[in-house]
């Protein structure tokens, strides 16, 4: 087998898979060490893969097959830092609740707060206690089963670990920017059980001044 048709079956091999690291590469290809360290650095180089994020990459092939890129950078949050599930200002901007294009994917997850960077998109991972791991459902997009926070969760989770929010008032009217006409009572509702259930002075206070400028809401 030439040389050029070697590669051409092993990349083959790694385009069926949707992400895999160094071991992964070393078990489709049957290489170690320095001939699997080589083997990887030699596809980075010629574009065959692309790195999710340091030692985690998928083929440009399957990449380029991928008819929902979101779907399928949104399966990868879930997956590459576990558990977790998609919320804060990623949901928010999709839901149009604030009015910023986010270019990365923010995450809750029990594990230490961090940025994974790679070509595709950077993850970024904010931590929350145990107790408040919750307010998300698994929605399936087409191969994907994603984990994604609610509307009123990644609002919960936004304001619960934004710090240095000074003068809290101005904040939820302008600072923040969040467009309160596109928080309906039902979301609202669901808010309040999430603030309740933290017993957060800190957030019972920002509910208060909701609760305020929402006074058109039957809240009993």
């Amino acid at each position: 087998m030439s040389s050029k048709a070697k590669i051409k079956y092993e990349i083959e091999e790694l385009d069926k898979l949707p992400f895999f690291n160094k071991k992964g590469v070393a078990m489709v290809l049957g290489k170690s060490d320095k001939n699997l360290d080589k083997t990887v650095q030699r596809f980075l180089d010629r574009k065959y893969l692309i790195p999710i994020k340091k030692g985690l990459y998928v083929s440009s092939n399957y990449l380029k097959n991928i008819k929902d890129k979101t779907a399928y950078v949104e399966f990868l949050a879930n997956k590459i830092c576990y558990p977790s599930y998609i919320s804060l200002e990623y949901v928010l901007a999709k839901n149009g609740i604030i009015p910023e294009i986010i270019h990365s994917i923010t995450n809750i997850t029990l594990k230490s707060t961090r940025v994974l960077s790679g070509e595709l998109v950077d993850f970024v991972y904010s931590n929350i206690g145990e107790s408040l791991f919750f307010g998300y459902k698994t929605v399936v997009k087409g191969r994907y089963k994603i984990r994604i926070a609610s509307t009123a969760k990644a609002l919960f989770d936004y304001l619960y670990l934004k710090r240095n929010l000074g003068n809290l008032k101005y904040e939820l009217k302008e600072g923040l920017r969040i467009n309160w006409d596109n928080l309906n009572r039902e979301i609202l509702k669901e808010f309040r059980k999430y603030v309740e259930f933290s017993k957060s002075k800190k957030m019972k206070k920002i509910w208060l001044m909701i609760k305020k400028t929402k006074d058109d809401i039957e809240w009993a």
